[in-house]
């Protein structure tokens, strides 16, 4: 009986590593989708962690006074910990119900949201500004702010120019209280010829467009547009514009003479990389901000 049972043993122990020799893949098989599931398991641990850390923040932003959050604001701001800093004064901005106070918090508020890159938020919380505090001493600041905010999201020259025509807008509205507003006028001045010059691209662009295929219906609206930007938009432009418009009668001459008209297109080619007016330090400012942030790029798991 001991024998049968030590014989039954081995045999079954053979037909093991049998089965191990013929199927050497199963074992690794096995370990993968356990690993796999060990993955999946650590990953929605760590989502569940990460939910009950952000309700915590919630929590506790819910629960802090506003002595509290203006102190943990400050801490942040001395540390230069913008993105903290942010946080607690968008909840104190939220709880202020003192009109005086509120009036201060909005202005860091817009600020903050402007070094950021929020351009849209900030733009909304300049406007709540003006809105209830036409006022106040920081008016000309945050219709500064609301000018900037506006600019940075200007498209280029190939594209829709709404929001150019905007900032225009408010750039002139700024400007017609030049004996009240007086400290920021040499930026929005600038600000505003650069707006121009980019009005000045896209209508130019768009008239060479209908030079490629001349019929007399698109030579019609070419001059039109030339007698647009002659009239209406090259005075307002700092820099010399008669060079480009020479460049622009002559490709009209020379649709009409049946030529193909190349001068505005080489001009554009030749200068594609300083088309950017050098002297407007908003849009250097600009440039040098975008540059810092491609040095700077993460992969979204880097960043937090």
């Amino acid at each position: 009986m001991f024998l049968l049972k030590t014989h039954r043993r081995r045999s079954g122990l053979g037909g093991l590593i049998a089965m191990a020799i013929l199927l050497p893949g199963c074992g690794k098989k096995q370990s993968s989708e356990s690993g796999k599931f060990k993955s999946a398991r650590a990953a929605e641990r760590a989502e569940r962690r990460k939910e009950r850390k952000t309700q915590d923040h919630l929590d506790l932003f819910s629960e802090m006074k506003p002595a509290e959050l203006r102190e943990q604001y400050q801490y942040h701001l001395e540390r230069d910990n913008k993105r903290l800093a942010l946080k607690y004064l968008e909840r104190l901005v939220q709880v202020t119900t003192d009109h005086s106070t509120r009036r201060e918090l909005l202005v860091a508020y817009g600020e903050l949201l402007f070094d950021a890159g929020n351009y849209t938020t900030a733009s909304k919380i300049f406007a709540e500004y003006l809105m209830l505090y036409p006022g106040d001493e920081q008016v000309e600041r945050a219709l500064y702010q609301t000018i900037r905010c506006s600019f940075r999201q200007m498209r280029s020259a190939d594209r829709d120019q709404s929001i150019t025509q905007n900032t225009i807008d408010r750039a002139k509205q700024f400007l017609s209280r030049s004996e009240i507003f007086t400290t920021y006028q040499k930026e929005v001045e600038e600000i505003l010829s650069t707006c121009y010059q980019r009005l000045f691209d896209h209508e130019a662009n768009v008239l060479h467009q209908k030079l490629i295929q001349p019929t007399e219906a698109s030579l019609t609206a070419a001059q039109m547009r030339l007698d647009y930007l002659t009239s209406e938009i090259a005075p307002h432009i700092q820099d010399d514009t008669a060079p480009m418009i020479a460049m622009l009668e002559q490709d009209l001459a020379d649709a009409h003479a049946g030529n193909s008209p190349q001068q505005w297109f080489n001009f554009l080619r030749s200068t594609l990389d300083t088309r950017i007016t050098p002297t407007n330090t908003e849009l250097v400012e600009e440039q040098e901000e975008l540059a810092k942030l491609d040095g700077k790029k993460k992969n979204y798991r880097d960043r937090f």
